[in-house]
């Protein structure tokens, strides 16, 4: 009786592929009054490359903005390399469009996090994502025939 094949998936190394940030309205919006605003959005991607390596790549923009005066802009795209085998179809497509980026959100979060401070802004938390629910709405979608687009807006954190 021959032996199902072997299935393997390890993420092999993740790093911050692209970082900017932008604070255009400094130094007079940090004596501004007024009450700040703060938008979130997340994309996923991924691609193979060769010998069964596949990269992830989470992009996260962070936009704060008070009244019609940008505070800053963060855009991050955290990245991981992944050595796959054996896993095809369905559990591929779940390993790369959710599980991934669920591994990848905390580097991603912690660097927009940084990059606000280094810009003089208190600390962004970030609000928790569900790349799993992400993911089944846009296969739900997909089936539907609406294409797959970009995960929604997740809860809006604080930019305070």
């Amino acid at each position: 009786m021959a032996e199902a094949p072997k299935q393997t998936a390890n993420l092999l190394r993740t790093y911050l592929r692209d970082a900017s940030l932008e604070s255009p309205n400094t130094p007079g919006i940090f004596t501004a009054t007024g009450e700040s605003q703060f938008k979130l959005e997340v994309n996923v991607t991924h691609r193979k490359g060769d010998n069964d390596h596949y990269e992830v790549t989470l992009t996260l923009s962070a936009k704060a903005t008070m009244g019609d005066q940008t505070m800053f802009l963060v855009e991050v795209q955290q990245a991981g390399l992944l050595h796959i085998v054996g896993i095809e179809g369905d559990a591929l497509d779940s390993l790369l469009g959710a599980w991934t980026p669920q591994q990848l959100y905390p580097f991603a979060r912690e660097a927009v996090s940084t990059l606000s401070m280094h810009a003089g802004f208190p600390q962004v938390m970030l609000p928790m994502v569900n790349f799993e629910q992400f993911y089944q709405q846009n296969r739900a979608a997909k089936a539907a025939g609406a294409g797959v687009t970009a995960p929604a807006d997740p809860p809006a954190g604080s930019a305070h």
